[in-house]
């Protein structure tokens, strides 16, 4: 511990006052008892996170943790991290950093970024490489499953690539074992974790373990009653609506695709780094159902995979059904448009639509409809 305790000050300490270092992300859901820097002070859903921040989890509590990039960190239940350094570089679409996981279970679920971003634990450092992986730290062992993608995963001097649907263990005494079976500690403390937070993940998770204690995919979990399938040529894209956020639009949503009003419908406005538009029966971006919805403004981030409502610049209630997905952060939409969506599978479909404004030939909404009404 004392190890650890001075690594983390040797990389996050600048001497600079807690007031003056600049905002890493933000905390998106907090579920009970979770605090940031001071056990005397619960951590808020919205919080500001910032360098060399510590954050913990009490019983039956757990956290999801959204970082500039969009890359998350969900914290089951008595969990502790350090949040060492974060260094997200827009303009490279790199994010360089660190975090020391002390106890308990994470998820970490990176964007589409440049990783050059490490998770250490007592036993080991894990490097991240585009991917969904899952972290035990105990006093006796460090394990590692990988969900999706890959990780490397460095201890003892010795240095091992883990891939989707296999698991790490390290013992305190550094022996070190692969399969591809997770240990009934993880598998319950994740479930658990999932369980609580619900499925608010913007990355898809498609693998499952080959074990019988499978990691539930995020489409297989969560309020079916506010999921949208939607249906391109190139696969399934999964889209978890916000009534919190926005209840007008996300019930018109749900009329309009009951209706099969979207089905068809082509994608008239496809620019990459900014966003795919679609739900204009002319093709044009001017048409839509006939019908406004008054704004739900909030203060919802725009970033890769945000679904939001076009409206005219001039006029603030005048969304109708035409819509946007993100491809990558759009600070400058944040509370100006409404935000009742996100994706949290399939993104990489939305990425391989035809680009144009409009597409010389349009990919089309091939069906969408609620998860809810699916019959598979």
């Amino acid at each position: 511990m004392a190890a650890l305790a001075c690594a983390v000050l040797v990389l996050a300490t600048d001497g600079r006052p807690a007031s003056a270092v600049p905002e890493i992300g933000n905390a998106e859901k907090v579920v009970r008892d979770v605090f940031g820097r001071s056990l005397n002070k619960r951590m808020r859903a919205g919080q500001r996170l910032v360098r060399n921040q510590k954050v913990k989890t009490g019983t039956e509590s757990a956290a999801s943790l959204i970082f500039n990039d969009n890359s998350k960190l969900l914290l089951s239940a008595n969990a502790e991290v350090r949040l060492d350094s974060f260094l997200y570089q827009p303009e490279k679409n790199l994010v360089q950093g660190s975090l020391s996981a002390v106890r308990g279970v994470l998820r970490f679920v990176s964007s589409s970024s440049k990783f050059e971003f490490k998770v250490r634990t007592r036993t080991a450092t894990i490097g991240i490489r585009g991917t969904v992986f899952d972290v035990l730290t105990a006093r006796d062992k460090t394990e590692v499953a990988v969900v999706e993608g890959a990780v490397t995963v460095a201890s003892g001097g010795t240095s091992r690539m883990l891939r989707a649907g296999e698991v790490m263990t390290i013992g305190a005494d550094g022996r070190q074992s692969v399969s591809r079976r997770r240990s009934a500690q993880l598998t319950k403390a994740l479930s658990q974790t999932l369980a609580r937070l619900g499925t608010n993940n913007r990355r898809e998770s498609r693998h499952r373990q080959a074990s019988g204690a499978a990691v539930p995919a995020l489409s297989e979990s969560g309020d079916l009653a506010n999921r949208l399938y939607l249906d391109l040529r190139h696969g399934r894209v999964v889209i978890q609506m916000r009534p919190d956020l926005a209840p007008k639009h996300v019930a018109r949503i749900k009329q309009l695709v009951r209706q099969g009003f979207y089905d068809n419908l082509p994608f008239h406005n496809v620019k990459p780094g900014f966003v795919a538009e679609t739900g204009d029966p002319t093709g044009t971006g001017q048409g839509g159902s006939g019908q406004t919805i008054p704004a739900e403004f909030s203060d919802a981030r725009f970033s890769r995979g945000t679904v939001g409502m076009m409206r005219q610049r001039d006029a603030v209630d005048s969304a109708d059904s035409r819509f946007f997905i993100c491809f990558k952060q759009q600070s400058h939409l944040r509370g100006k448009y409404t935000v009742w969506g996100e994706v949290i599978e399939g993104m990489r479909h939305v990425e391989r639509l035809r680009r144009g404004q409009p597409p010389s030939r349009p990919d089309r909404i091939l069906r969408l409809r609620l998860a809810a009404d699916a019959a598979g």
